[in-house]
């Protein structure tokens, strides 16, 4: 029993794992969306979410990503470099607006912002969402 409830306890809730998903222009990155999903959030949950920011503004690039809570060692170094790539992304933009859903969007905003603290001064707009219905 207590294998299989540290088996459960070591398995990421998102099926995306620590992906981290991008689109929009490679020239123009005025204006950057971090899409942060809720808990369990596939990468085509957060199309829906992607595909309004397409749709209104095709030159904005949009960045995707859930937070995992996955446990270890190795899941530590990934969560690091998802932070390190979400970052990494925006870091041309001019300006960040954050679209973080539910908790979980916020929590992995929260941690973004203290590992990289420079993308508070680019921040123009948040948007806290409870998730898809």
């Amino acid at each position: 029993f207590a294998h299989c409830v540290n088996l459960l306890f070591n398995v990421c809730l998102s099926p995306s794992g620590f992906d981290v998903c991008v689109s929009g222009p490679a020239t123009d990155r005025s204006v950057g969306v971090l899409i942060l999903g809720f808990a369990g959030a596939s990468m085509r949950a957060l199309d829906v979410i992607e595909s309004v920011y397409r749709k209104l503004q095709p030159s904005w690039l949009t960045v995707r990503s859930t937070a995992s809570f996955a446990i270890g060692e190795r899941a530590l170094a990934l969560a690091a470099r998802q932070l390190e790539q979400l970052a990494s992304e925006v870091s041309s933009c001019s300006y960040i607006i954050v679209h973080a859903m539910s908790n979980n969007g916020f929590g992995l905003w929260m941690k973004l912002q203290q590992a990289y603290p420079w993308l508070g001064g680019k921040l123009i707009g948040t948007v806290f969402d409870c998730g898809i219905s």
